[in-house]
């Protein structure tokens, strides 16, 4: 990973903001530095580095490609008409925000017995009710294809 993509991540980011041209650079010094970086910081645990990249870079991918947006229903006088909203300045402005609402649910995710997709635990929004912790099936459709599956073996 280090060889491959030098300028990921925070350090990464630190080269592309102090060097006007990353090239400057031969890739395998900064990898270098990258892995004692790694060695030092996280103590060799290339896991740990990995997830926080990757939150990293999920995080400034939201930061310049999402914004909230406040909306206000037609014809509306007080504040029950006002509805808070995600815009997105691109299609992979709300993947990344999907993504972030992934990585942020951490523990409070599940994976469907049937079809295998990721299932949020973690309520859909503040006021709403907490979701069951012992969710099997992302919907109707996966829990009934499982029983008809079960039942033919």
């Amino acid at each position: 990973m280090l060889d491959e993509f030098p300028y990921v991540g925070p350090v990464g980011q630190v080269f592309n903001e102090l060097l006007s041209k990353p090239a400057d650079v031969k890739q395998e010094t900064i990898a270098a530095h990258r892995s004692d970086m790694v060695d030092e910081i996280y103590g060799g645990d290339y896991l740990w580095y990995a997830l926080e990249t990757a939150a990293d870079d999920v995080q400034r991918k939201v930061v310049s490609w999402c914004y909230p947006a406040l909306e206000v229903e037609e014809g509306s006088h007080d504040v029950s008409g006002v509805t808070a909203n995600w815009n997105f300045k691109s299609l992979l402005g709300a993947m990344y925000l999907q993504m972030y609402w992934l990585m942020a649910a951490g523990s409070e995710v599940t994976r469907c017995e049937y079809c295998g997709l990721l299932i949020s635990l973690a309520r859909p929004s503040p006021e709403s009710r907490k979701r069951r912790r012992d969710k099997r099936f992302c919907d109707d459709a996966c829990r009934q294809a499982h029983h008809r599956s079960k039942k033919k073996s």
